[in-house]
Formats: structure tokens, C-alpha cells, sequence
């Protein structure tokens, strides 16, 4: 179970890594590579990646969620919600909660 779990945190790395560390890409494909950050799939990855850090003592990590929620902080409409889409397509807003 432990080499899944690593499998899968490597993945969610490499995800947020393609989008320079903003956020977890929307996507990946075989023909164009990783899509860009999506804020909505973003978001949900924190309490995994901080529980993760917590559990295993893995710094890197929890610096991995904190640079994740600092981007996020920077989508968010003056509303409080946060736009849809992929970032910086200029999507709809969608609620969510306040930094």
C-alpha cells in the first residue's frame, strides 16, 4: 500500500510542478502534456498532501500544500468565490470560501 500511496503523491507532485507550483493541473494528455492549474482540483488536494506531511514528517510536502494555498489566495475574486475553469482563462466564478 505504501508504494501506491508514493506512486500517487509523486503524480499530485508532478501535477503541480507542470504548473509551476501555482497549483495541481486540471489534466494531463498523452498528445499535449499537463493542462494548466485548475483551482477547484487544486483546493482539494490540500488536506491530503498537509495530512500526508503530518503522518510522514515530509517538509517538502506540507511546502508543497502551503505554495498551493498561497496561489490560491491569488485567484480568489473580491466576491470570495473563486473563478472556474483553468487558471487564467478568465472563467466563471464559482463559490468557495475565503482566504
Amino acid at each position: 500500500m505504501k508504494d501506491r500511496t508514493e506512486a500517487a503523491l509523486a503524480w499530485l507532485r508532478r501535477s503541480i510542478e507542470a504548473g509551476g507550483g501555482r497549483g495541481s493541473a486540471h489534466s494531463y494528455s498523452l498528445l499535449r502534456g499537463w493542462a494548466e492549474p485548475y483551482p477547484e482540483t487544486t483546493g482539494y488536494l490540500l488536506p491530503t498532501l498537509l495530512r500526508h506531511a503530518d503522518r510522514n514528517g515530509d517538509e517538502s510536502l506540507r511546502q508543497l500544500a502551503l505554495d498551493c494555498l498561497s496561489w490560491l489566495c491569488t485567484q480568489q475574486l473580491p466576491s470570495g468565490a473563486f473563478p472556474g475553469g483553468l487558471a487564467g482563462t478568465g472563467g466563471d466564478a464559482a463559490a468557495g470560501a475565503a482566504c
